[in-house]
């Protein structure tokens, strides 16, 4: 999912990543074959794609940090599974469908990376209006919403990896980073992530994630409201 629009978040080099591959998996995959098998497919699936904001970050760095926040929370491994392929079957470039994941991960990781995965059906006519970017966020929403709590847990960590990463940013560059985004302004971005930390709130309110998510807007707005 993205920060802060999924069909421009990403930037797909030719010289690939390939050695993301080999690289050895986090501490919270080391004593887990599930764990483990999921990070190497995710860097497998995002390798030549790095994150945008200038720094040229391996994509797979975000579903790295959406996996550790999940599983620093104390949630079972096939939730932290599910975190590190949440943007595979939306963004995978050859396209990976939600029965590869079924048929490599079992059908409980499989459920919750479809219910993480945004209909990309709306990314038509003009991908700069913010109409579209809101409608697709709403119906994701939605979604999410009585998909139960795993699959909370691991939107709310991506909002919160995505937050505190467009902070970074803005910090470093100024508000009108979201020019490169596609989306209108800083209070557009922080609208919609109010949004979802209020859906949250409403349907999983002693999840401790949502906390450290509305700590992480405060510093976003306090970012924005920076004169440059």
């Amino acid at each position: 999912m993205d920060s802060p629009a999924a069909h421009s978040r990403k930037v797909r080099v030719h010289d690939g990543y390939a050695g993301l591959v080999d690289r050895p998996p986090p501490d919270f995959a080391r004593d887990s074959k599930l764990v483990d098998a999921a990070f190497r497919y995710a860097c497998e699936k995002h390798a030549g794609d790095y994150r945008r904001g200038g720094e040229q970050v391996p994509y797979i760095e975000h579903p790295v940090e959406v996996a550790r926040l999940v599983a620093d929370a104390g949630y079972p491994e096939p939730v932290v599974a599910a975190a590190l392929l949440h943007d595979v079957v939306e963004d995978a470039d050859p396209p990976v469908g939600p029965e590869d994941i079924d048929e490599r991960f079992g059908v409980e990781v499989g459920t919750l990376v479809r219910a993480l995965t945004e209909n990309k059906l709306l990314d038509f006519g003009d991908k700069a209006d913010p109409r579209i970017y809101e409608l697709r966020k709403q119906l994701h929403r939605e979604k999410v919403e009585v998909a139960g709590e795993s699959a909370q847990a691991i939107y709310a960590a991506d909002k919160l990896a995505n937050v505190r990463d467009v902070t970074k940013v803005v910090r470093r560059d100024g508000p009108q980073i979201f020019d490169e985004f596609n989306v209108a302004d800083c209070s557009t971005y922080i609208k919609k992530s109010r949004g979802e930390l209020a859906m949250l709130r409403r349907v999983a309110p002693g999840m401790t994630l949502l906390d450290d998510l509305e700590r992480a807007l405060v510093e976003l707005e306090s970012a924005c409201s920076v004169e440059r």
